[in-house]
């Protein structure tokens, strides 16, 4: 089987990070095996999923993005517990499949089906909570749905990859290239800062994202700063 570059990307990622960890291990003397989650059924899916991406023409919401998000969700599940087998690979199926079902690619019906059909070899166990979740993630159930608790612990790991991922550099970047996607201005794309982007910092849940989206809010309101001082001539021509 050929594997694309982003592929490689992918499992050399889950390679290195073990990598570190078990030389860190063998300086204590420890004994860590393979990472048992990273099943077939995990890597199927994760191919399922660079395949749906590559028939699409989206910069700000495309594989590299959900890379992103799977290495931040593993990151934090391993900063919150000694994750079990069964909860990373809920974890990073939520992380690769959380974009699949966004309303800006398809409606729910299609959604689903597609949804349902890349999880087809996983367990029913497995296949529920990682529906759930995905169901959950997106910023919009969030703030129609702030009251709902608790949460589980995969939909909180995502989550919170996720926004950092809108957050910070890669942040403005996504926003402004988004912005170009859907032919809008440059002023309607500093206004999403306001709108969205500049509140995620106070909806982080976990202490290592908050961690990483305070550097990243930082340079937000940098950006933004600088944004208004560089257009601000506009006031003068009104």
């Amino acid at each position: 089987m050929i594997l694309s570059s982003k592929r490689i990307y992918f499992l050399n990622y889950i390679s290195s990070f073990f990598y570190v960890i078990k030389m860190l291990a063998k300086l204590e003397k420890l004994v860590v095996t393979e990472p048992t989650w990273l099943t077939e059924e995990v890597q199927g899916v994760e191919i399922a999923v660079c395949n749906f991406f590559e028939g699409l023409d989206k910069a700000s919401h495309d594989i590299d993005h959900v890379y992103r998000v799977v290495k931040l969700a593993m990151l934090i599940g391993n900063s919150e517990k000694n994750l079990s087998c069964e909860e990373a690979q809920i974890i990073c199926l939520t992380a690769l499949l959380h974009d699949v079902c966004d309303h800006k690619f398809s409606n729910s019906c299609v959604r689903k089906n597609r949804l349902e059909s890349m999880l087809e070899d996983t367990t029913e166990q497995i296949k529920t909570r990682v529906i759930d979740a995905v169901e959950k993630v997106s910023w919009t159930y969030e703030t129609s749905n702030p009251n709902t608790h608790p949460l589980a612990l995969e939909l909180i790991c995502v989550r919170d990859s996720d926004r950092l991922d809108a957050m910070g550099s890669i942040g403005i970047a996504r926003c402004f290239c988004y912005s170009g996607e859907i032919e809008s201005s440059l002023d309607c794309a500093r206004e999403h800062f306001d709108e969205k982007l500049l509140k995620i910092k106070d909806h982080l849940i976990t202490n290592y994202a908050k961690e990483i989206g305070n550097r990243r809010h930082k340079i937000m309101i940098d950006f933004c700063a600088e944004y208004d001082e560089e257009t601000s001539y506009m006031s003068y021509m009104s």
